[in-house]
């Protein structure tokens, strides 16, 4: 039988948060700091102290930089970041390196940066094509400006790209939904992500007594999981579809509950039986990683039937 711990993965997925923002978005409720631009460099080095307190030189298989907006960083500051993780962990194996970008913060430059460094995949967040609908969740692109990232990103020779799309927006119709998925489509992106949009605590949507309408966001579903499958996506999890070849392999690893190694604020790990989560506080995880501390705040063992729950779960999706 199957067991719940046992050694760790000598290829893990390594995510790193980076959550720097140039706002926030009416809905988020992600760990996210805004107007902080001049700690990036101070944080990219507590990173790397982490990761290099962490495991014996991990040999990584996927990386993620999520967020936050990881593509407010500099050309120079991802430099800076991807050759701190070269240096504290081994990315010599890595398969696929996803890099979340939102369209207002893309250039050029760091596109090509990007590329150099090794990074092989793209995942915009568009979440509309609807300028209002993007208006009313916070965004600060416009759909003009997506296209414009976009062709930017295939000009520098990114092959595998993945949008972000948000339904259920209040506002927004069926229709206005079909005609956001066949613009996104039209680009011919190598993977699309679709969520419903959900009002989180303690997020401005919620505080302005914002509601959605689960039964139309139900449809809205419905009819992407019959559209999409149609224009040749593959729905291989229940928010995502991909071309032949293309399905998330770090998201992957995460639904098959494979070791994950979380790095920064608040991200998250699992390992060998045991989940563990960093602290939230952007100034105190800087500080302990600079004293030489931890900077975790949850640690737990995985139980044997909490592991077999979970396996149910994740195979579900």
């Amino acid at each position: 039988m199957e067991t719940y711990e046992g050694d760790s993965l000598k290829s893990p997925g390594l995510y790193v948060h980076v959550p720097f923002c140039r706002g926030k978005c009416g809905y988020c409720d992600f760990v996210s700091f805004v107007c902080q631009e001049k700690t990036i460099p101070r944080y990219i080095e507590a990173v790397g102290k982490e990761l290099r307190n962490s495991r014996d030189h991990l040999c990584f298989r996927t990386v993620f930089l999520g967020g936050g907006t990881p593509s407010l960083l500099s050309s120079t500051e991802f430099q800076s970041l991807i050759e701190v993780l070269r240096v504290s962990g081994d990315l010599n194996q890595v398969e696929e390196f996803s890099v979340e970008m939102n369209p207002e913060s893309v250039t050029e430059e760091k596109l090509q940066t990007l590329k150099d460094l090794g990074v092989n995949r793209l995942s915009f967040g568009l979440q509309s094509a609807n300028d209002s609908l993007l208006l009313f969740l916070g965004r600060l692109h416009t759909f003009e400006d997506f296209k414009t990232a976009f062709e930017k990103a295939r000009g520098a020779g990114f092959e595998n790209i993945n949008i972000d799309l948000i339904y259920g927006t209040p506002g927004e119709t069926l229709g206005m939904w079909k005609s956001t998925l066949k613009e996104t489509q039209s680009f011919e992106p190598e993977h699309i992500s679709v969520y419903p949009l959900k009002i989180e605590e303690g997020t401005p949507l919620k505080n302005a007594g914002t509601e959605v309408d689960e039964n139309l966001q139900a449809d809205m579903y419905l009819w992407a999981s019959e559209y999409l499958p149609t224009q040749n996506y593959q729905h291989y999890e229940i928010s995502n579809f991909s071309k032949p070849g293309f399905a998330c392999r770090h998201n992957l690893n995460y639904w098959e509950n494979g070791d994950y190694l979380g790095i920064g604020v608040s991200a998250a790990s699992h390992s060998a039986g045991r989940r563990w989560k960093n602290i939230y506080s952007l100034q105190d995880y800087c500080a302990l990683m600079e004293q030489g501390g931890s900077a975790v705040e949850e640690d737990s063992r995985i139980t044997p039937e909490a592991f077999l729950k979970e396996k149910a779960m994740l195979n579900l999706r």
